[in-house]
C-alpha cells in the first residue's frame, strides 16, 4: 500500500516476484488512501501529516459550488407561462417583462390539471358513496332546497376575490412589481371555488335518497356545471392570451395593449327550469297525499 503511484516497472517487478514465490500481488494507491479517510472518520488520526482527506473535502465543496452556477447560468430565462413548479420558481425569480400575469397564469393552469380527475368524474356522474342518505322525501327535498345556500357563497366567494382591490395588491400598482405570494393566492382561490363546486356536485350524488327524489338530486347537480365551466374556459382563455404576451409587446403597435381575463360566471337558465318545473312536481304530489 502506497499513498504514492506505482510506477511501472516497480508493479512488473512486484507481480514477477510474487509469482516466484505464490503470492498474489495487488496494491491500493492515493486514491484509495483519500477514500478510506473520507469514508472513516477514526483512521485520520492514524495519518496527522496526511492532509488528503481535508482536501478532498474541499474540492468537494468547490465542486459543489461550481456544479450549482453552472446550473444557474444555464437555466434558460422563462418567458411563457409556466409549466411546472419548478418553472413557478423560476419565472418568480428572474422577473422578466410582465412576469406576474405569466405567473397567474401558470398557476392557474397546474391547479386547473390537478382537478381534471374531478372534472372527469363529474362529466361521467360518478360520485363516491358519503354515507348520508334521506328515509322521507320532505326531509329530502328540505335539505336539497337548503344546500343551495352554498352554491351562492361559491360562487360570491369567485367575485370578491377577483375585485380590483384583490388584483392590485397581488399584481402590484402601475410600475411596482407584484408580489407572486398573493399571486399563487388569488388563483388558488379561484381553484378552489371550482373544486367546491364539483365537490357540492359529488355529496349531492353520494347521498342515497328515496327513490321519488333521485331525479330532483341529479338535475340539482347538473346546475353547477355552467358556472364551472366558466371557470374553466377562463383559466384557457387565460393561458392562451397570457402566452402570446411576450410576442405582442415586441410589436410595434399605436395603441395600448388590451385583453379581456374577466371572469364571468353564468347560470344554465334551461337547467333550472328543468330542475325548478321538477320541485314544483313533488311538491305537489307529496302535499296531495299529505307525505
Amino acid at each position: 500500500m502506497s499513498n504514492y503511484p506505482v510506477p511501472e516497472g516497480v508493479g512488473k517487478e512486484v507481480i514477477l516476484a510474487g509469482a516466484k514465490a505464490n503470492i498474489d500481488v495487488s496494491w491500493q494507491g492515493p486514491d484509495y488512501l483519500a477514500e478510506v479517510l473520507q469514508r472513516v472518520k477514526s483512521a485520520q488520526a492514524l495519518f496527522p501529516n496526511l492532509e488528503v482527506n481535508g482536501v478532498m473535502e474541499q474540492l468537494a465543496i468547490i465542486i459543489a459550488k461550481l456544479e450549482s452556477k453552472d446550473a444557474e447560468s444555464t437555466r434558460v430565462p422563462i418567458t411563457w407561462v409556466p409549466r411546472d413548479e419548478q418553472e413557478l420558481k423560476d419565472i418568480a425569480e428572474q422577473r422578466p417583462p410582465y412576469w406576474e400575469y405569466l405567473l397567474f397564469a401558470g398557476h392557474l393552469r397546474q391547479g386547473k390539471a390537478q382537478l381534471d380527475p374531478k372534472w372527469r368524474d363529474y362529466k361521467n356522474g360518478y360520485a363516491p358513496r358519503t354515507g348520508r342518505y334521506f328515509n322521507d322525501v320532505h326531509s329530502a327535498m328540505s335539505y336539497l332546497v337548503g344546500t343551495f345556500i352554498d352554491v351562492r357563497a361559491i360562487t360570491a366567494s369567485v367575485t370578491a376575490n377577483m375585485n380590483d382591490d384583490g388584483q392590485a395588491e397581488a399584481f402590484g400598482p402601475p410600475g411596482e412589481p407584484g408580489n407572486p405570494l398573493l399571486i399563487g393566492h388569488l388563483a388558488k382561490r379561484i381553484l378552489t371555488s371550482y373544486e367546491e363546486l364539483l365537490d357540492w356536485a359529488a355529496g349531492l350524488r353520494g347521498i342515497a335518497v328515496p327513490e321519488e327524489m333521485s331525479r330532483a338530486f341529479a338535475l340539482a347537480a347538473v346546475l353547477v356545471e355552467r358556472p364551472a365551466t366558466d371557470i374553466r374556459n377562463f383559466v384557457d382563455n387565460a393561458v392562451v392570451q397570457l402566452e402570446r404576451l411576450p410576442e405582442l409587446l415586441s410589436r410595434p403597435r399605436s395603441e395600448p395593449l388590451q385583453m379581456d381575463l374577466t371572469l364571468r360566471l353564468t347560470a344554465d337558465e334551461d337547467a333550472a327550469a328543468t330542475f325548478s318545473a321538477e320541485m314544483q312536481r313533488l311538491r305537489q304530489k307529496f302535499s296531495q297525499f299529505g307525505r
